[in-house]
């Protein structure tokens, strides 16, 4: 199984990172996600690249906290459809019940488990992977943000245990906000609190609309679960996934008809699950499309050369030097904007300024290159 972030729970570190004044293509450089469509909330981000961010912001910003205070600055939008299915629920135990239920909407990256004796009430999780301690704590931050929020009032847990250790002055921050003992170097991730809260009830409940919400819940995680299993069994057939895309870019004659979603539907899959496939095997459908737009525009422009050299040596009588015309000015002839379009440019411009970020170099500046080596050995 991938243990994944929802688009919603990672824009919001983002967000909070702009505000910042760390632009989100340079935090998104950071942890490989260069082609990230910040438009498509369907997607979904591996644990790695979660927990990367949130390190990178640590390291950027020099805050050894900062999983706490995007904790704190959290809001329902950023839990997608369970925030609002918390938000509508009656009590907090019926929140805490849908939490446990449908925390894999937000994030399948850890276990959550509840457990009560005597008197206090227990919430314990704990990553399926190890990850930046900041994952652990803006979980824990979020959720006593979150509740605050909605019951409109400081509540205060009974205690709050870490496995990370954080200093004495860090430590001491939590204390401050948590507003109750934190302990560090725990065996588990845990926050306790007296089972009386249980019955706190919210001030934004809505009956109807937390039934109407729960139901879709209960199909999003669904859709979820189903997607999981599928590419389990795909990746147990096929491990490269990549190199059969490779293949299939490879041979098609243009490049002008390889969409993202053309290619995804000759897989039968939609372009999230190709995206997700791809990005389990380190690589991205851009980044493959790129290799593949370069191999071609190099091939097509030495075929050029060489047809000129292969031409050149079958002429029975060799012109004179005032009427042989040089390679390069054959070439120039050939028309640069068909390579373009074969490589699936729409506009030179555009495939000129990919060809030089390729070669360092622009196309017309490698063929005559390419045309006086060609010359000099006929």
């Amino acid at each position: 199984m991938e243990f994944t972030s929802s688009t919603h729970y990672f824009l919001s570190i983002l967000h909070f990172l702009e505000r910042q004044g760390i632009l989100s293509k340079h935090a998104l450089e950071q942890v490989g996600l260069e082609g990230f469509d910040l438009n498509d909330n369907e997607q979904r981000i591996a644990l790695k690249q979660y927990s990367d961010l949130l390190a990178f912001a640590e390291q950027e910003l020099a805050h050894p906290l900062i999983g706490f205070e995007l904790g704190k600055d959290i809001k329902s939008a950023d839990f997608g459809l369970l925030g609002y299915l918390i938000e509508s629920a009656t009590t907090l135990a019926d929140a805490v019940d849908v939490l446990l239920k449908y925390d894999q909407l937000v994030a399948n990256i850890g276990q959550a488990s509840f457990s009560q004796q005597h008197k206090l009430a227990r919430i314990s999780w704990q990553p399926f992977e190890p990850c930046s301690r900041q994952v652990v704590l803006r979980n824990f931050t979020a959720w006593l943000a979150s509740t605050r929020q909605i019951l409109g009032r400081e509540l205060s847990p009974t205690r709050v245990c870490f496995q990370d250790s954080w200093l004495s002055a860090e430590q001491q921050s939590l204390v401050d906000w948590f507003g109750c003992p934190v302990l560090v170097n725990c065996d588990s991730n845990s926050v306790e609190f007296p089972t009386a809260y249980l019955k706190l009830r919210f001030q934004s409940a809505n009956p109807s609309l937390f039934t109407s919400l729960a139901e879709l819940s209960k199909q999003q995680l669904a859709q979820i679960i189903a997607l999981n299993d599928n590419q389990d069994g795909i990746q147990g057939i096929n491990q490269k996934f990549s190199s059969q895309v490779t293949s299939l870019l490879a041979d098609h004659p243009s490049l002008t008809d390889c969409s993202i979603a053309q290619v995804a539907q000759h897989f039968a899959m939609s372009t999230r699950q190709l995206q997700r496939k791809l990005k389990a095997e380190g690589t991205s459908y851009a980044e493959l499309f790129d290799l593949e737009r370069k191999a071609r525009a190099e091939a097509l422009l030495n075929q050029l050369v060489g047809k000129y050299s292969s031409d050149n040596q079958k002429t029975n009588a060799s012109p004179s030097p005032a009427t042989k015309p040089s390679a390069a000015q054959h070439i120039a002839n050939q028309s640069i904007g068909d390579i373009a379009a074969a490589c699936g440019f729409n506009e030179q411009s555009s495939f000129n300024k990919a060809f030089h970020r390729w070669f360092n170099c622009s196309p017309s500046q490698y063929l005559k290159s390419k045309a006086r080596s060609s010359e000099s050995k006929i």
